[in-house]
């Protein structure tokens, strides 16, 4: 069915067709759209670009406590949780630079 077709076998192809009838009578090579150029950009997903730093920050950070030197004041758990805290406040922040340096990259347009 061509652009303009009201699908009921009239073969009709010229004029839009509205919910209150015919809007505009043209010829169909009138109707041709010219080329126009279309901006796409896909813009980073800001969420998932903290979480996933929040997430390595805080296994990395955990691993460090975990696997690190003995301290004679905390015990490991205390270590864990504390150096897992600091690493993912830490690499959501890294995260979060490194977002707003892809979104940027982003909104280049091609030369």
């Amino acid at each position: 069915m061509g652009r303009g077709e009201t699908g009921r076998g009239t073969g009709r192809t010229h004029g839009l067709r509205t919910a209150r009838g015919i809007l505009e009578d043209v010829s169909p090579q009138d109707q041709t759209p010219a080329p126009q150029q279309v901006t796409y950009r896909r813009r980073p997903q800001m969420w998932s670009f903290l979480i996933t730093g929040a997430v390595i920050g805080l296994v990395l950070g955990g691993a460090v406590g975990f696997f690190g030197p003995e301290t004679a004041s905390r015990s490991t758990l205390q270590d864990v949780v504390l150096l897992g805290a600091v690493g993912a406040f830490f690499a959501a922040l890294a995260a979060a630079i490194a977002y707003l340096l892809a979104d940027r990259a982003s909104m280049r347009r091609p030369r």
